[in-house]
């Protein structure tokens, strides 16, 4: 059973954005699981790229993965309280 989250879904947007970018996926986002020859992004080279894709991204996130990633029919939040 999986629950869609949009916060999911734009994790996966920014690793495919890496992923055409860098040939690697970052290891700190959730793996593409179609593709199972990719590597990790884990030399210097690699890392920097997808630094430099997700800086890329930054705020424009939204305005480029928005309509791939609609939000959640249903979404409860819940603040934390001391």
């Amino acid at each position: 059973n999986y629950t869609y989250r949009q916060e999911n879904c734009l994790e996966y947007c920014i690793q495919n954005k890496i992923i055409e970018k860098c040939d690697c996926y970052d290891i700190e986002l959730p793996k593409l699981s179609f593709n199972l020859n990719l590597r990790p992004c884990l030399n210097l080279t690699d890392e920097n790229c997808a630094w430099k894709e997700k800086n890329n991204l930054g705020n424009n996130i939204y305005d480029k993965c928005n309509h791939l990633c609609p939000s959640e029919c249903v979404s409860i939040q819940y603040d934390l309280s001391k």
